[in-house]
């Protein structure tokens, strides 16, 4: 019973802190104490929040999005979507040997431009093993396309799937191929 009122008084703790907007950074070590005990989570699944870049400050305010900015700093670039955050947080416990895998829902923005680079980190130092580059997703009369993404340590022995089809690698754009496309360079002749 202690141990109960002890872990529903630390979700409404948690609920007060996503409410004020103070949901990142966010400890795993702290929000989930026993699990942490046991030798953690193997696996995240989830939906983080969408929130592009250009809307942090005018939705979760300065000071949030300041702190935000100071954790992730070098990690996530400053005109990342929000769920770039949500990556760079599961990668960065996968490194740690906390986690496993993960698995999380984007908008389809996740495969280009800022956000894209936080993927380039993953497929740089671990594989992307399953991934729907552009899938539609209808929620409440809201049309978005969004990319499924799943990713590993790179010493992860699965098959890679795109699309629901085998590919040999699947790189940061969310393309399969045997090259990595993200990292060519124009020609000398076209500059």
């Amino acid at each position: 019973i202690a141990a109960l009122k002890a872990r529903v008084a630390s979700l409404r703790t948690l609920r007060r802190r996503i409410a004020s907007g103070g949901a990142l950074p966010f400890s795993f070590a702290t929000h989930f104490a026993d699990v942490a005990a046991r030798g953690g989570f193997s696996v995240i699944v989830g939906n983080p929040p969408f929130l592009g870049g250009k809307r942090l400050r005018t939705e979760l305010g300065d000071a949030y999005v300041d702190r935000l900015f100071i954790a992730y700093d070098g990690r996530v670039p400053r005109e990342a979507d929000l769920v770039a955050y949500w990556f760079a947080k599961a990668w960065e416990c996968i490194r740690a040997g906390r986690l496993k895998r993960a698995g999380l829902v984007a908008t389809n923005s996740m495969r280009g431009g800022a956000n894209r680079r936080v993927l380039d980190q993953i497929t740089r130092d671990g594989v992307i093993f399953d991934a729907w580059d552009d899938e539609k997703w209808v929620l409440n009369g809201a049309a978005v396309r969004v990319s499924l993404v799943c990713f590993g340590a790179a010493a992860e022995e699965a098959p890679s799937q795109l699309d629901g089809r085998p590919v040999q690698r699947i790189s940061s754009d969310l393309t399969g191929s045997v090259s990595d496309l993200t990292q060519a360079q124009p020609l000398a002749e076209n500059r």
